[in-house]
């Protein structure tokens, strides 16, 4: 009989949209998830300019801040009853680009101390989480949050080449005044201007992220054909939020950003070529705990 090692984790996922906590049971090498909460603190909307003797810095607000420290005294309550034998607190994008990071650090510190995941980590763990989830021996990979978008390109089941872009949902709000979509084009050309066209297509996409789940829940999908995405995109892109919620019972918090996750799922797939869409139940949290676990790494 072999040993069975079971383990009570808990993540703290700071992100531009969602600040999260799961705790997950690890047991036999699986992750089973026991209690989570999520909290649409929209961080993103705290990221203001701010003038110095330095010149324009850009900052989380101390509203922010304070905002944040509420989130988070209220999950340490949570994670002190369930008595967690691992603990992981990272942040994401918001976090990394913001001046004032340290100061935001400092200030969570009574509660958790977080660490700042560069661009080529979150990319890579999000990929990896994906991994665990969908076989993919070559394809993209593509995690799309509130304030950033990671796309890995995977050959020969190897995660190879990561790059992390400003094109989150939250970037899009100008094109969805009153949380419709009215420049389609203005929104795929944004995607264009960061993301080129390679010298090879890929048959397959994984599609990593809340805002891309919320796709399975409109399409009844998680294998979802590029004529099947682009219809549902021309359902829902007239639709508002309050509608898209209704109708697919998707959060409305989550009904805002959905259009937004479909249009650049599709303009994503015809840049790389792909003719199909896996939606992965997996990703950041999953690949940063496992891939911390199985190489014995410290938290």
């Amino acid at each position: 009989m072999g040993v069975i090692l079971e383990k009570i984790i808990s993540v703290i996922d700071i992100g531009s949209n969602t600040v999260k906590l799961v705790i997950y049971k690890y047991k036999n090498g699986k992750l089973i998830p026991k209690y989570t909460q999520s909290i649409y603190l929209r961080l993103f909307n705290y990221l203001i300019k701010s003038n110095s003797p330095h010149g324009e810095k850009l900052i989380i607000s101390k509203k922010g801040i304070s905002k944040t420290k509420e989130v988070l005294e209220h999950f340490k309550k949570e994670v002190d009853e369930y008595k967690p034998d691992k603990l992981i607190a990272f942040a994401t994008y918001v976090i990394r680009v913001a001046d004032n990071k340290d100061e935001f650090l400092n200030e969570m510190k009574d509660y958790f101390d977080i660490r700042i995941l560069s661009e080529q980590e979150e990319a890579y763990y999000s990929a990896y989480g994906a991994l665990l989830n969908i076989n993919l021996e070559s394809g993209i990979i593509c995690d799309m949050g509130g304030g950033s978008l990671e796309v890995c390109s995977v050959k020969n089941n190897d995660i190879e080449h990561c790059n992390s872009y400003p094109l989150g949902t939250l970037y899009f709000k100008d094109f969805f005044p009153d949380g419709i979509l009215i420049n389609e084009e203005g929104a795929r050309n944004k995607i264009r201007k960061f993301i080129k066209k390679p010298s090879q297509n890929f048959e397959t996409m994984v599609g990593v992220g809340g805002s891309i789940r919320a796709l399975s829940k409109i399409t009844h999908k998680k294998k979802i054909e590029k004529t099947v995405l682009d219809k549902t995109l021309n359902k829902i892109k007239n639709m508002t939020p309050n509608e898209i919620s209704e109708k697919y019972m998707i959060s409305e918090r989550r009904s805002e950003t959905v259009v937004s996750a479909a249009l650049a799922m599709s303009e994503l797939m015809n840049i790389y070529g792909c003719k199909t869409l896996y939606i992965s139940k997996y990703g950041i949290r999953e690949g940063i705990i496992l891939k911390l676990l199985l190489n014995g790494e410290k938290p």
